[in-house]
């Protein structure tokens, strides 16, 4: 499922919607064809030829590499410690305010796209924060509260992989303080079948890193869990003015921040009502993400 637009940061109107996707697709020309191109950002062999307005304003890290602190001064920033498809996608951010986190080809189960999907948004998020990249960070976040929300039936050994990444590429804080709960919430809801587990994964987790066993003791301590509400499954399917998916909006709508689950905007118009035994796989799916997101479950 791809993420697009941030829409906490466009107005909830479908003429700015448009024209941002207007102009975002311009810029993204002029990052393929490299022209005008001032500075060149390398990971391992890949060149991208950007330009410094784009990058240094959404950026103080780039920022601050052109203006002469850093060796890559020169005009050539080499990130060599960033994983190439991480990069290119952090790239392709600063010019669409889009990235990809589908799993490319096919994959056996939703498990393994669900598995993909979440690491790729942590991955992003952590660079975001390494390089000060705002608007990324933000809508990575998101994701991975959307995305973890909405799946109840988790690998363990996976998901802890991805609360190691997490608590060891962040501190305790305040500004990383939501995506550590997020994921220790996501621990707590599943304790008992982590408790019992007979490698004793969650033990290793919290004795390697003190900082996520606080967080999870904490919250097992004051029960911050929250039980979800449930909402009754009916629903009005509308169409996306930007990426023309149709995604389904359960009723009552009050409780919702109504934008795409696809790619954020908030560009779209009532298509039909629908309920749950008329919906496709795909729409099920999106309801899901819209529910889970706000405490709901069906």
């Amino acid at each position: 499922m791809a993420c697009g637009f941030n829409s906490s940061i466009f107005a909830p109107n479908v003429f700015a919607d448009y024209r941002i996707m207007n102009h975002a697709s311009a810029l993204g020309r002029y990052l393929s064809s490299g022209l005008h191109a001032d500075l060149m950002i390398n990971c391992h062999g890949e060149n991208y030829h950007v330009h410094k307005v784009i990058v240094c304003s959404q950026s103080s890290f780039f920022a601050k590499a052109c203006e002469g602190g850093f060796k890559e001064g020169s005009g050539v920033i080499d990130l060599e410690h960033d994983e190439p498809d991480i990069v290119r996608q952090m790239v392709n951010f600063l010019y669409t305010m889009r990235f990809n986190d589908e799993k490319e080809g096919t994959s056996d189960t939703d498990e393994v796209d669900f598995i993909y999907s979440v690491e790729i948004n942590i991955k992003l998020y952590i660079i975001a924060d390494k390089y000060n990249i705002g608007a990324l960070k933000r809508v990575a976040l998101q994701r991975v509260k959307i995305l973890l929300a909405a799946n109840n039936d988790l690998s363990m050994p996976a998901f802890l992989g991805h609360a190691r990444m997490v608590y060891e590429n962040t501190t305790d804080a305040e500004d990383h303080a939501e995506i550590r709960s997020i994921v220790a919430k996501k621990v707590v809801e599943h304790a008992q079948a982590l408790i019992k587990d007979p490698d004793g994964d969650l033990e290793k987790l919290m004795l390697d890193l003190p900082g996520f066993g606080k967080d999870v003791t904490k919250m097992l301590l004051i029960g911050s869990v929250d039980e979800p509400r449930v909402l009754e499954q009916t629903a009005l399917v509308y169409q996306c003015g930007i990426c023309g998916q149709s995604f389904p909006l359960p009723l009552p709508m009050a409780d919702f921040d109504n934008h795409c689950v696809f790619c954020g905007a908030s560009a779209y118009s009532n298509v039909q009502a629908s309920s749950w035994a008329t919906m496709s796989k795909k729409q099920k799916k999106a309801m899901r993400l819209s529910c889970a997101a706000q405490g709901w479950s069906i």
